[in-house]
This record gives structure tokens, C-alpha cells and sequence, in this order.
């Protein structure tokens, strides 16, 4: 570890925790947060989400997810409420991935724009699949491959989809997660993928969205898992390793942000520390770092709804709400399920699909 880092350990050392401050205020409200999330397994609560129809999965994603490091999935949802869902999911299974709502299985439209998979539903479809305990015996792996292929760049990168065909580091980690899912990566230039993401490494020792452009904490996670589940993290120079924690670790104010100069985000509590986590597997490094901010996460529940927002005094969202509970298990906090760094879904989750990889 940097001389720089060990400072800031050190620094860390005197700093009381939130959970030993004996504020009831801070006390994370769970049953409250499980209600928050359970109306959005039916409807999309309110104006506000109505925009968010066309990526119901990534929201069933959140939902389902969040309930899980909750440790509270198998009380709040019977069997056959379970296959319900993982039924829907199957509904919006096209011949190469999967759609992002049932809104847009709309037949015999000329353009076929509504036929679209979407890298980022696929991810979330499988992810959700195996969450809830699905063998993903009804994926066609060899249609899935042929769609990511389909979707990535010469130069490595993969796209959204093909009607949006933007390409950024977020749609390399679906990919790559994709490929973790279904344990194959036949097919997939891979050599280009890790070429894509180191290329987009900034002096500041972080990464950016592509090459050329500046560091940036989501992006910067989904670098370092995506070079994880490639098997290419290990091999980074140890010096470029503690650049890129420095950086990580200096996102760190009241919360933590996603840029210099920016404001504390909720949901970089597990950008910024699965990317500790990632970058420090065997210590206690990114807890440490994590726990400074748990305060300023509480802070932002709804006492009265339930749920996390994005900043203090805002509305809580689904995504909020996971990233906010999916970070505050990185720092080991309040009795939640800990995560899988890589896959961002629960390790329990994770041995389940090493089950499953096992058995074929």
C-alpha cells in the first residue's frame, strides 16, 4: 500500500463511526426500506417514474436486489410469487437478449425499434434470474454471445443497443457480466475489451467513460470489475493499483462523490467502494473508507416512505435506494448481506450461479 494511502488509513483509525455515535437518528430503517421497494414489483409509484417504464427491468433489478441484501427476499416473496416474476422476465426474452418492458413488445412495427435488446436489460434479466434462484435453463447462450457480439465496436467497446448505439465503460461491464452470467465469452474480443479499458485510464490513475475523457467513479467500478471477471485486474502494475485507490479514496467528504469538485451522491457509496473493494479484496480497506460516509447515507432516508435518495432532503428512488444499501454492505454495516463486487449482486447470489456453472 502508497505511503499516501496508509496516511489516510491512519487518519481513518481516529474517526469515530456513525454506528458507535449512539444517534437513533442514524439507525438504518429496514422494514420501512423493504415496503419502499416492494411497490415497485406491481406498479411504478407515481408521476415521477412514469418515464422509467421502458426500463422496468432495471428497476425489478433494484427492487429485487435491494430486498435481498436486505436479507428480507424469502419472507417478502412466497415461491410462487418468484416464478411470477421470473416468468415476466422470460416474457421479454427476445432471440439475442432481453427487452426492458413489457411496453415494448408492441407487434408488426415496420422499423422494429421496439424489438431492440438493451445490453444493460440483459444484465439486469439475468442478474435478477439468478437472484431469485432461476437455473438459467431457458437462456439461448449461443443468441445471447451472437447479440453482444453483434453490439461490440472494433476498438472494443460495446454499445447500449442498436437503435442508440452509444458506447461507454457501463455497457464493457454488462458485457462482461453478460458473459459471467452465462460463463462463456465465446465469440467476444476480449483482448480489445481490456484494450478499450486500460486506454481509458487518466492520469489522475482513474478511468473515464472512453478514452480521452475524465476520470469518473461509476466508470472507474465498471472498469476495474469488468477487468476483474476478464482475469486482468491482478495482472495491473501495483503502482497504477494505489494511483487509482488514492483517487477513489479522495471522493471521500461528508459522502461520496463521483468527481473533484462535485456533489456527494449516494450511489457512489458502492461505485467508489466495490472500487476499493475490487482494488483491496483481502483487507478491510475499502470499510474503513465506507464507514466514514454511512452518516451522511442514513441521511438521506425517508423516515416516512422508506427508501434512499440521491442527496439529504430529496425523493428516494429504487436505484438510490440498492446503490445506498449495496454500499453500506461493503462497509459491513447494520447486519445486510454482503456483496459480490464483481457482479454487484449478493455473495450469496454469487455461490448460487457458481453452483449452477458447477453443475454443467
Amino acid at each position: 500500500m502508497s505511503k499516501a494511502l496508509k496516511v489516510l488509513r491512519a487518519q481513518d483509525s481516529t474517526t469515530q463511526t456513525p454506528q458507535a455515535s449512539g444517534d437513533s437518528e442514524l439507525t438504518l430503517i429496514k422494514k420501512r426500506h423493504e415496503k419502499f421497494l416492494l411497490r415497485f414489483l406491481d406498479i411504478l409509484p407515481g408521476d415521477r417514474f412514469a418515464s422509467l417504464e421502458t426500463s422496468r427491468m432495471t428497476i425489478l433489478f433494484f427492487a429485487i436486489s435491494g430486498l435481498d441484501v436486505l436479507g428480507s427476499l424469502e419472507k417478502s416473496l412466497n415461491e410462487e410469487r418468484k416464478r411470477e416474476i421470473v416468468d415476466w422476465i422470460y416474457s421479454l426474452q427476445v432471440e439475442t437478449g432481453f427487452l426492458g418492458s413489457t411496453f415494448l413488445k408492441i407487434p408488426k412495427l415496420e422499423d422494429k425499434l421496439c424489438d431492440g435488446v438493451h445490453i444493460a436489460m440483459t444484465y439486469t434479466a439475468l442478474a435478477t434470474l439468478v437472484i431469485l434462484g432461476d437455473d438459467l435453463s431457458r437462456i439461448n447462450r449461443k443468441s445471447v454471445l451472437q447479440g453482444l457480439k453483434n453490439l461490440q465496436n472494433p476498438d472494443g467497446s460495446f454499445m447500449a443497443s442498436k437503435e442508440e448505439q452509444g458506447c461507454d465503460m457501463r455497457f464493457v461491464y454488462c458485457a462482461a457480466s453478460i458473459c459471467t452470467f452465462i460463463d462463456s465469452f465465446d465469440g467476444i474480443d476480449t483482448e480489445k475489451m481490456v484494450e478499450y479499458i486500460l486506454k481509458s485510464q487518466t492520469y489522475e490513475g482513474a478511468f473515464g467513460q472512453s478514452p480521452g475523457l475524465e476520470a469518473h467513479g461509476g466508470s472507474t467500478y465498471c472498469a476495474l470489475a469488468a477487468l476483474s471477471m476478464l482475469g486482468k485486474l491482478e495482472n495491473l502494475d501495483q503502482r497504477v493499483k494505489d494511483k487509482c485507490q488514492k483517487w477513489c479514496c479522495l471522493r471521500l467528504n461528508k459522502g461520496f462523490n463521483g468527481r473533484p469538485n462535485k456533489q456527494d451522491d449516494t450511489c457512489y457509496t458502492y461505485w467508489i467502494g466495490g472500487a476499493l473493494k475490487l482494488l483491496s479484496p483481502t483487507e478491510n480497506f475499502a470499510n474503513d473508507q465506507v464507514l466514514h460516509c454511512v452518516k451522511y447515507v442514513l441521511s438521506t432516508q425517508d423516515s416516512i416512505t422508506g427508501g434512499l435518495a440521491k442527496w439529504p432532503e430529496n425523493m428516494p428512488d429504487p436505484m438510490h435506494t440498492y446503490l445506498g444499501l449495496a454500499g453500506l454492505s461493503i462497509a459491513s454495516y447494520s447486519d445486510l448481506r454482503p456483496i459480490d463486487p464483481e457482479l454487484n449482486i449478493t455473495e450469496r447470489a454469487r455461490a448460487f450461479l457458481t453452483a449452477l456453472h458447477n453443475k454443467s
